[in-house]
């Protein structure tokens, strides 16, 4: 069992916002999995499909359509994921040289991934309703394209969230040692 929490560590949760850490990490893994699941159907239809094709020349009908939408949904679905973890790809060109600016620079990119994903969900939004009223499908499978468009959507939506709730839940001290500490105790 673990010891109680000190006054200190009490503070230290309140103070850097312990709880929406845990809500960000809880919406990191839950989106991690949806994007495992499409990974994973990707992989077990690449290979159905293989395995038919080969030994009983049986393809699977519409599995590049298939495919498609398990792509989108995979990566769409993991953005909120990868921002939520602060798994961004970076290079660190300017760290070194002026260090004190890393914090905001991290901040611009967060306004500007807001901004941009805002953009792409309004341009999204107007090609999805134009691809629903007029009924477009997919050319084998007759899959309505308004379900890409909403798993594209959807992803892209929940980008903008977690950039946003990264960008006020960020601290600008750097890594923190404490943290694992006391979150070992939750």
């Amino acid at each position: 069992m673990l010891p109680p929490l000190t006054g200190r560590e009490r503070f230290y949760r309140y103070r850097t916002g312990f709880h929406l850490k845990r809500w960000g990490h809880i919406a990191s893994t839950i989106c991690g999995i949806v994007a495992a699941a499409f990974l994973l159907g990707m992989l077990l239809l690449t290979v159905a499909d293989v395995v038919l094709r080969t030994f009983f020349d049986y393809p699977v009908r519409g599995v590049y359509e298939l495919i498609e939408l398990m792509l989108a949904g995979s990566f769409f679905i993991a953005l909120p994921c990868v921002f939520l973890r602060d798994d961004n790809i970076l290079v660190n060109t300017i760290d070194e040289i002026v260090p004190r600016i890393v914090p905001v620079l991290k901040r611009i990119a967060l306004v500007l991934s807001v901004l941009t994903f805002a953009v792409l969900v309004w341009q999204g939004w107007s090609a999805a309703w134009d691809s629903y009223e007029f009924h477009d499908v997919t050319a084998d499978l007759g899959l309505p394209k308004f379900w890409h468009w909403s798993i594209v959507l959807i992803g892209m939506t929940l980008g903008a969230l977690a950039a946003l709730f990264m960008l006020f839940r960020s601290d600008d001290k750097g890594p923190d040692t404490t943290e694992h500490r006391i979150e070992d105790r939750v």
